[in-house]
């Protein structure tokens, strides 16, 4: 996200389906990623007790490692959910409320702060309701000094620059912002006493989870490689770490999560399961306050209608330039749909992913009718 370059030739290589996926998945998904010329992908259909796995391709262009579901893939701002199942949790337990001001927390940052941003409070950094700037794209951060990536104060020091800036004019009813989710970790850290870090990582060994921040390769070189699109001729580049697709660190809630296919179908089967009947975390209507908060985004999660207006969804889709993850809940219909793929946002990997997407919808909910 910190400026996406460079140049790159494409070896390109599908591989057929793991023996733990669905071979008619797989193949859906297959056809869609060769035409669009991504590398690797998965995908999940997930119902409340059943989740059936489609991949194809490979971790990296050339590579004869296939994907399969225990494969990691980055999320991107798809970690936002998780950020705001966080806060609810912490919202839950009685540490902080949806209507805590950040500044209630942080007093000594007013001086230094607009005065438009006096009330905001956590629900409106986590429903993009704060009109902070954006900081989705790598320009944004130029104005913000090079923090080291081990200083414990960096999130602090992005906060009050953040405040020391004039403010979006709303638009519309939310106005998208990276910062906010920065902020809202700071208010949940000060609240709990507990790091954001160490939140996710709780919260995953409850589930069972694997998970790393950053990059899968960059942990683990046989997990799949991001890839960004040259735009001149369509081909492939696989990134390496240190250029500038590294996400720094304070940065995380809102956008730094890598975890394995299986584990993300199980998460959105945790929420599937939640928005019909609650669970041990939330009940089904806190669940609700998750999803459909305000007009169009609401805690982590933008929703919409489908069917002619009839039926509740709510979906998320994140990249940071190197892979690409699209999720989607609609539990009137017992149906979630995941889509992730290691080549970055770029037009033809988003059209081959909502491709897919929108297949996999009609057939499923058509199904269910």
């Amino acid at each position: 996200m910190r400026t996406f370059l460079c140049i790159c030739t494409i070896l390109f290589c599908f591989r057929s389906a793991a023996q733990d996926s669905d071979a008619y998945l797989s193949l859906v998904l297959s056809d869609a990623m060769q035409q669009a010329n991504i590398p690797g992908a998965a995908c999940a259909v997930i119902t409340s007790d059943t989740i059936t796995y489609g991949v194809a391709g490979s971790t990296y262009i050339g590579s004869a490692e296939a994907i399969t579901p225990n494969s990691h893939f980055h999320i991107g701002s798809c970690t936002k959910s998780i950020t705001g199942f966080i806060a609810g949790q912490a919202v839950k337990k009685g540490a902080i409320d949806w209507d805590t001001k950040f500044l209630s927390l942080f007093p000594e940052m007013k001086p230094s702060s607009r005065k438009e941003y006096d009330n905001i409070t956590l629900g409106d950094l986590l429903s993009h309701c704060a009109w902070l700037q954006a900081f989705t794209a790598g320009k944004e951060f130029k104005k913000v000094p090079d923090y080291e990536d081990t200083d414990p104060q960096a999130r602090l020091k992005f906060a009050k620059l953040v405040l020391s800036l004039k403010p979006v004019k709303a638009k519309s009813s939310y106005s998208y912002s990276n910062a906010g989710y920065v902020l809202a970790a700071l208010m949940i850290e000060k609240a709990t006493s507990k790091t954001w870090e160490e939140h996710v990582s709780t919260y995953f060994e409850e589930q069972g989870w694997e998970y790393v921040l950053g990059y899968p390769s960059y942990t683990d070189n046989t997990q799949p490689w991001g890839h960004y699109r040259k735009k001149s001729s369509g081909e492939m580049q696989r990134i390496s770490k240190g250029q500038d697709f590294d996400l720094w660190p304070y940065v995380a809630p809102a956008g730094d999560i890598s975890m394995r296919v299986v584990d993300y179908a199980a998460y959105l089967q945790q929420h599937l399961k939640g928005l019909q009947h609650g669970d041990k975390y939330f009940t089904k209507e806190e669940y609700g306050n998750l999803h459909y908060r305000n007009e169009v985004y609401a805690i982590g999660w933008g929703h919409g209608k489908a069917l002619g207006g009839t039926v509740e969804l709510s979906t998320h889709t994140g990249s940071a330039g190197a892979f690409l993850a699209m999720m989607i809940v609609v539990p009137k219909k017992d149906l979630a749909i995941l889509i992730v793929t290691n080549s970055g946002d770029d037009k033809e990997s988003e059209e081959a992913v909502k491709s897919v997407r929108n297949r996999l919808l009609r057939e499923r909910m058509t199904a269910n009718n």
